[in-house]
């Protein structure tokens, strides 16, 4: 998975792209797995003992076998594609910077990559014109805006149609990088738990609940969260904190960096799921 070949193409059909499938059938199991211990499970309950940590190796391994076998709803991934998303967190009491990068997944959107096609082919009848009256020849603009591509949430999906999702890791990314990608897909993936049937009751129960309406009253998670909360913190939250603007300065100017820094990497979001289109869109007006 080091080698940035395959993704370098200037043009790719839709089924040449990967499905999250694909990528955890070839990738390395025992990477994969320390990867998800490493970034997402001592999040939950801390850095494991060596003896929990084998635990969780064999059930995380029981997992992708299934995940590596399952039938696919092919057709549900043919209009879905999963890119890596990165964003940046501001942890207030350290007061580092925390970078993240997840799986997002969104819509190729059928109507885009069609007008995608038209205009190469616009621009290709209209060269000859464009170079005789030396302007520039007309582009197509992707649509613009913070939020495009609109990210679809996959947590209540059956494993079955996340799995069939393309996944496009183009870019100058590290071998890592690439599975930080799939192990954050994993960890979304088994948010209701890591055995199949478990999650897919689990998962058909909030549908349900989302479909009637009915939210689950938090109140651990909230109570947890009130106990993590230092006694500054407290005392800032009820007015009691005396400012301190050599510490306040500080934290507004790492405030706007991280601000500057995820607007940036929104912008390369967008850029790379612009640039997975504008491959698509090449080789059906080559005839592929």
């Amino acid at each position: 998975m080091t080698s940035s070949h395959f993704w370098d193409q200037k043009s790719l059909s839709r089924t040449s792209v990967p499905t999250l499938q694909e990528l955890l059938r070839c990738c390395d199991e025992d990477l994969l797995v320390r990867v998800i211990i490493d970034e997402h499970a001592v999040l939950v309950d801390g850095p494991p003992s060596a003896k929990r940590r084998c635990a969780m190796q064999k059930r995380l391994g029981k997992t992708l076998v299934t995940m590596r076998t399952l039938s696919l709803k092919k057709k549900a991934g043919r209009s879905r594609v999963m890119l890596p998303e990165e964003t940046f967190v501001l942890q207030g009491h350290t007061g580092l910077i925390k970078r993240c990068l997840s799986a997002s997944l969104v819509s190729l959107d059928k109507n885009v990559l069609k007008t995608c096609v038209n205009s190469m082919a616009a621009n290709a009848n209209a060269q000859a014109e464009v170079t005789v009256a030396g302007c520039s020849p007309p582009s197509f603009a992707f649509p613009d805006g913070e939020e495009w591509p609109v990210r679809l949430e996959y947590t209540l999906d059956p494993w079955e149609k996340t799995l069939a999702s393309r996944v496009w890791l183009a870019g100058t990314r590290c071998s890592r990088e690439r599975y930080l990608v799939l192990a954050s897909a994993v960890w979304e993936m088994t948010f209701f738990g890591f055995e199949y049937e478990r999650v897919a009751a689990r998962q058909a129960q909030k549908r349900a609940q989302k479909l009637l309406g009915v939210n689950e009253a938090n109140t651990v998670s909230e109570k947890a969260d009130q106990a993590d909360v230092g006694g500054c913190d407290l005392a800032q939250r009820y007015g009691l904190a005396c400012p301190d603007p050599f510490e306040s300065e500080y934290r507004i100017c790492l405030a706007e960096r991280v601000e500057e820094l995820n607007r940036q990497a929104r912008a390369d979001f967008r850029l790379r799921y612009n640039d997975l289109v504008r491959k698509l869109a090449n080789d059906q007006k080559n005839g592929g």
